[in-house]
């Protein structure tokens, strides 16, 4: 684990992060205090896993029965072919954004086995809803954090309970998690007690992966030698179902200092999609003999994952699956003593649509810069297969795969702890356009498609809607940064309800640029999001609001600025007036890193 090697001087706190991952989850923890040498270590004992104790992960599994969850993590394992129980499991896909879950484009390398034009999903647990999923098994990660860190801490007992009101919550997320994620993980910590609806603004950050495996990457690098001013490189954190890359530039090594090069790439790609074509694979294999049924299918299954998938890294040219007992052989099908063997060519398969996926995120982050390193964390980064396939196609393009020392599995929780203590990215890139639907005056260079739809204005000028950039894709972004822009909203007839004004703020996610906001149907065009409203109580200035009057019109005119900051690593929006000569702000909305 990491031990930092600078002194720390501030306010006594204690630092929890939890990773929940697709098919396993971490939880990492940090004391720091005034004088010491900040510590991050890891729950490494969870229950269930009393054998294995030194694994810093476990199963992202919860048993229900009745609609009530009855075991969590290893001990659920115990029930998955229980029929009195319901298993919640590979939870995390379904809150993944729409975007994610359906795919339009099959992968640029590669002929996969099935091509995933959407993911088929394990139900949830009926009568379960994915919050109450969420809220019980963060819940469970959370207490098992406690119960570690009084028993292996001296004193802990009296330093849990001195610093837990104002300990400081890290999640992460993956690079494409949006607000609609993160308000969802929101009210999920403070239904689990983590936090409460007074402190949550203070206490609980969002990190995402491919941030936090920055850290841990470089942490764990083995020497940053080869770090230089103005080199460019990349990470890649690949796991159970996202695989997320960001490229950085060095801009200082005396004090480290990074800044994202571009928007970085969230890919729908993991090891679960690994296990899903194999499960089809062995369920071809076993169609014809007695282990046919759905248990022995599973069976099978979970010896892949638990070996075969872990060990193939491509050269093996037969591989088995340990599923049964030295009773259970059909030779005609290629089982033998409880073993089915596969092909090398059959392994190959289950991989190769994850591979093309990876392949092309990584290849697009890449494409058109001179990148000497990637470095890969990550569980999925563990195996052989993506690693060789991945340095093979990456060399011919100049850049040298670099898998840390440290296994990976649950990189982002460790690194999500070390962010908090040395924050290195000093500047982030805009993944989309952040925009307004705004009247602008018309233009027919720019807007003769549209001209039926201008309109002459209260204040007489000429005017169409439009979708009105605040931020740009690709916008550097770095700590402080800020950007105000003016708008005015005019009124017919005296305004009321000022008491609840808002803004709703866009983003454009598509090729290039976009003059419009929606088609003339009037629905937002593809690629276009409604992300959040700005909301703030504008009722002091109906005493100082003055009518104006142009050659059509007698209207009232209301002058206001969306305010886009960047401030303590988080992007925030909110409105600002002037309200008897003073600047007022409305709330400030946070904004998911998954936008930038």
């Amino acid at each position: 684990m990491y031990i930092s090697d600078t002194t720390y001087q501030g306010e006594e706190k204690l630092v929890i992060s939890i990773d929940i991952g697709t098919t396993f989850s971490a939880v990492t923890f940090c004391h720091v205090y005034a004088g010491a040498k900040p510590e991050v270590r890891a729950v490494l004992k969870w229950p269930g896993q009393e054998d294995t104790a030194g694994d810093s992960k476990i199963p992202s599994l919860l048993a229900y029965q009745a609609g009530e969850v009855r075991f969590c993590g290893a001990e659920a394992l115990e029930y998955l072919d229980d029929d009195d129980y319901e298993i919640a499991r590979w939870f995390k896909v379904h809150l993944h954004p729409e975007s994610m879950r359906t795919l339009e484009q099959p992968p640029a390398y590669g002929s996969p086995i099935d091509a995933m034009s959407t993911i088929e999903l394990p139900p949830l647990p009926e009568g379960v809803t994915l919050e109450q999923i969420y809220t019980d098994f963060i819940r469970y990660l959370y207490s098992a954090a406690h119960s570690y860190f009084i028993r292996r801490t001296p004193d802990g007992r009296n330093i849990w309970n001195r610093l837990q009101e104002r300990t400081i919550i890290i999640l992460c997320t993956p690079n494409s998690w949006d607000i609609a994620q993160h308000t969802f993980m929101r009210q999920v910590a403070v239904d689990a007690g983590l936090v409460t609806e007074s402190d949550v603004d203070d206490r609980l950050e969002f990190i995402t992966e491919g941030e936090a495996s920055i850290h841990f990457a470089l942490a764990h690098a083995g020497g940053l030698n080869w770090l230089q001013a103005g080199a460019m490189f990349a990470v890649t954190d690949a796991g159970g179902s996202t695989v997320d890359s960001t490229l950085y530039e060095c801009k200082s090594t005396e004090p480290l200092i990074l800044q994202e090069a571009c928007a970085s790439e969230c890919a729908l790609a993991g090891g679960v999609f690994v296990d899903r074509a194999a499960y089809t694979l062995l369920k071809d294999r076993l169609f014809h003999t007695r282990y046919g049924s759905e248990e022995w299918v599973m069976a099978s299954m979970r010896a892949f994952e638990k070996k075969t998938k872990r060990v193939f890294d491509g050269s093996q040219e037969s591989n088995v699956v340990a599923f049964g007992g030295p009773g259970d052989t059909d030779r005609n099908h290629g089982i033998v003593k409880g073993k089915l063997f596969l092909s090398r060519n059959e392994v190959s398969r289950t991989f190769e649509d994850v591979v093309a996926r990876t392949v092309e995120s990584c290849s697009k982050l890449l494409r058109g810069r001179r990148v000497q390193h990637l470095l890969l964390v990550g569980g999925f980064a563990e195996s052989p297969f993506l690693r060789a396939r991945l340095a093979f196609i990456l060399h011919n393009q100049g850049t040298e795969v670099v898998t840390v020392d440290e296994p990976s599995k649950k990189a982002a929780a460790e690194g999500a702890t070390i962010w908090f203590l040395k924050q290195l990215v000093k500047a982030r890139a805009a993944r989309c356009t952040y925009g307004m639907h705004a009247w602008k005056v018309f233009r027919r260079t720019i807007h003769s498609e549209r001209e039926a739809d201008a309109r002459v204005r209260p204040d007489g000028t000429k005017k169409i809607r439009v979708f009105d950039p605040v931020v740009e894709k690709e916008s550097i972004l770095t700590n402080d940064w800020e950007k105000s822009i003016r708008y005015q909203t005019s009124y017919t007839t005296f305004p009321l309800d000022l008491e609840r004004f808002s803004r709703n703020l866009y983003t454009w996610e598509g090729e290039g640029k976009s003059v419009w906001l929606r088609d003339q149907q009037g629905n937002l065009l593809p690629g276009m999001r409604h992300l959040c409203a700005l909301m703030a109580d504008l009722s002091g200035l109906k005493g100082s609001l003055t009518r104006h009057r142009s050659a059509y019109y007698e209207y009232w005119r209301l002058d206001y600025e969306v305010v886009i900051s960047f401030k303590r690593g988080k992007l925030q929006a909110k409105l600002r007036w002037t309200e008897n000569g003073v600047k007022r702000e409305g709330p400030v909305t946070i904004l998911p890193e998954a936008t930038f």
